[in-house]
């Protein structure tokens, strides 16, 4: 019998290495023309967060960064919202302005911090998407113009998106496999029967998603899936999963 035990102790032991080591380490990306990413806003991944600006850094130079992020705090607001001066410049139409929600709101002010860290001089275009929309055609229409006024040729736009949220490290990162599956294939009906046990805005990373098809940037490379659990290395912790990827031509 204590050879039963030793023996699957031995097997959950290489189990937990294994997925340490597929999860934590970063898979560069090969040289294309990034024109999306998706990032958290957890400010316990502050080392993915670093690693993943400073993979940008050596490969783009943007002159404008629009960040897509979670409408934490008033999420039955209109679907868009962002400054009152980038609305007014911008005439953009159906997108609410308020400078206090964006302020607040970590997803935008997270991402932020590592923009004025690793960009300088470079124009930051915030918007926090909530959870109402009329139809797909709606959002993409809105979209449309997102990209007609902020460009794309030196354009970078990010999904600030947390992925499960409270899970375990193998539920969690059961659910960032299937996230990963939906994101990478466009799969829009998926995503919009997913909930906080898959990520906490699936408007904020369809609008992500359908930029970057409006961009023809199709191309999905994967750089992290990891896990709170992982990052503190405590193995038992319910805690938030991430997912870092680029999209590029």
């Amino acid at each position: 019998m204590k050879k039963f035990f030793l023996f699957l102790f031995v097997i959950l032991f290489f189990v937990i290495l294994f997925v340490l080591f597929e999860n934590m380490h970063q898979q560069k990306p090969t040289k294309l023309k990034i024109q999306g990413v998706i990032l958290p806003h957890h400010t316990l991944a502050k080392e993915i967060l670093n690693n993943s600006f400073k993979t940008l850094k050596e490969n783009i130079s943007p002159d404008v960064i629009v960040i897509y992020g979670t409408n934490h705090y008033f999420p039955i607001s209109d679907t868009y919202t962002t400054t009152t001066e980038i609305k007014n410049e911008f005439n953009l139409d159906n997108v609410l302005a308020d400078n206090t929600r964006i302020e607040k709101d970590h997803s935008i002010q997270t991402i932020l911090t590592y923009i004025n860290q690793y960009f300088t001089n470079v124009r930051v275009i915030p918007i926090i998407v909530s959870a109402r929309y009329q139809n797909i055609e709606d959002l993409n229409k809105n979209v449309r113009k997102f990209i007609n006024v902020f460009g794309y040729e030196k354009t970078l736009y990010i999904a600030s998106v947390d992925f499960a949220h409270n899970v375990s490290l193998e539920e969690g990162l059961n659910k960032n496999k299937e996230s990963i599956n939906s994101i990478s294939n466009f799969n829009y009906g998926e995503i919009l029967r997913y909930n906080d046990d898959h990520l906490d805005s699936p408007l904020a990373m369809i609008t992500f998603l359908l930029t970057m098809q409006g961009l023809g940037a199709t191309s999905w490379q994967l750089w992290y899936s990891s896990h709170g659990a992982l990052i503190t290395n405590l193995l038992d912790l319910e805690s938030t999963s991430y997912v870092v990827g680029s999209f590029s031509n």
